[in-house]
C-alpha cells in the first residue's frame, strides 16, 4: 500500500484518497473535484524518486478501467490542461505546467504498466 510514502509530503493523505478513488471501481466524471485535487498536488518529485509506489494503483486501474474508463478520463483531463497551456504561452504558466507534468508522469507510469503486464484490448475495451 501507499502507506509507506513519505509522511512529510503535505498532500500525502489527499493523494492516497484521490488515487484510490480514480483507480477504483466507480467512474469519476469529468467535473469531479478529485481531478482538480490530483493535478494540484506537490507529490511528483517524491513519486519520481520511487516509481514503484504507484504499482498498486497501476494494478487497480488496469482491472477497473474497462468499466470505469477513468484512465481515459485522466488522458482527457491532461488534454484539457495541455490546451490551456498552449493558449497561455506568453503568460506565467507555472501552475498549469506543473499540472501537465503530474498528469503526463502518471499517464506514462500507467501506460508502462499496462503495456508490460496486460492485454491492452482488455484494459481499453
Amino acid at each position: 500500500r501507499m502507506d509507506y510514502l513519505h509522511s512529510n509530503i503535505p498532500d500525502y493523505s489527499v493523494f492516497v484518497n484521490v488515487m484510490t478513488e480514480i483507480t477504483g471501481k466507480h467512474r469519476i466524471s469529468s467535473e469531479d473535484p478529485r481531478w482538480i485535487q490530483l493535478f494540484g498536488m506537490t507529490v511528483l518529485p517524491d513519486l519520481m524518486a520511487k516509481p514503484d509506489l504507484l504499482n498498486e494503483y497501476c494494478v487497480r486501474l488496469a482491472l477497473n478501467n474497462p468499466i470505469t474508463k477513468n484512465f481515459n478520463q485522466l488522458l482527457e483531463q491532461i488534454n484539457i490542461r495541455m490546451k490551456v497551456l498552449l493558449k497561455r504561452r506568453s503568460t506565467n504558466n507555472t501552475a498549469i505546467s506543473q499540472e501537465c507534468c503530474i498528469g503526463l508522469y502518471l499517464s506514462t507510469v500507467f501506460f508502462q504498466y499496462i503495456l508490460s503486464n496486460c492485454d491492452i484490448r482488455e484494459v481499453f475495451l
